[in-house]
């Protein structure tokens, strides 16, 4: 049962254990006890992993924002998409007055290439509304919910702004996967692909259309749960 979510008479501040079992017993046979799910040691395996996940992920962005802030003190500016193969061409290639700070630069590079490594070792999406009459606004995502599957789902969504296909890697991944399976991914590749690219071409913001495919996903990925449970173990 959840201490937390056992209903309490308002003003009742007397607590014995004589008490206490009696009301317990008058709210099980009401059915007014909720019930906790224990998780098995294979959700708890899989929760210490999106941890150790979480982790890596923020220790990446900490180590980024280390680097930015070392070349925004030293005015190096770069006009273009950070952190792809040219941005990293343009790290190796700047030179300083002070010969400390090419290994102050080295050790910053070195601790993002750390922090990515080890993020790829490891394998609230709907906008709030303020709405009255015949009036109604769309506003930011509510972020209700489990931070940790929104994040997730919102990384995954970056990777349907390519065109849908099957790669070798992909082929491998799914062969021991049951069929339903793959066919509710393919058709969730196909939709949220073409998806991706009509709501770009109306010129939203990508980070905008990129929550709305995470929305989607989370959609295809509860009909997967459905129709095909996970045995974990």
């Amino acid at each position: 049962m959840a201490p937390s979510l056992i209903p309490k008479r308002p003003g009742d501040r007397i607590k014995t254990d004589r008490r206490d079992a009696s009301s317990l017993a008058e709210l099980y046979r009401a059915g007014e006890l909720t019930v906790v799910w224990v998780p098995d040691p294979g959700h708890e395996a899989m929760r210490d992993l999106v941890r150790a996940r979480l982790d890596a992920v923020r220790a990446l962005r900490r180590a980024r924002q280390q680097l930015s802030g070392f070349l925004l003190r030293q005015s190096c500016h770069y006009r273009r998409p950070a952190w792809t193969q040219l941005h990293r061409r343009w790290l190796a290639g700047l030179r300083f007055e002070q010969t400390v700070h090419h290994i102050v630069l080295e050790d910053y590079i070195a601790a993002v290439e750390a922090a990515q490594a080890r993020r790829m070792a490891y394998p609230g999406l709907v906008p709030s509304e303020h709405s009255s009459g015949a009036s109604v606004r769309r506003r930011g995502l509510t972020k209700a919910g489990n931070s940790a599957a929104r994040r997730l789902l919102i990384e995954a969504a970056w990777t349907y702004r390519f065109l849908a296909r099957l790669s070798r890697e992909l082929l491998l991944r799914q062969e021991r996967q049951p069929k339903p399976i793959r066919e509710i991914a393919w058709q969730a590749q196909l939709g949220l692909c073409a998806r991706y690219h009509k709501l770009a071409r109306t010129g939203k913001p990508a980070n905008v259309v990129t929550a709305a495919i995470a929305r989607e996903l989370a959609g295809f990925a509860w009909a997967i749960a459905r129709h095909v449970p996970p045995a974990l173990g």
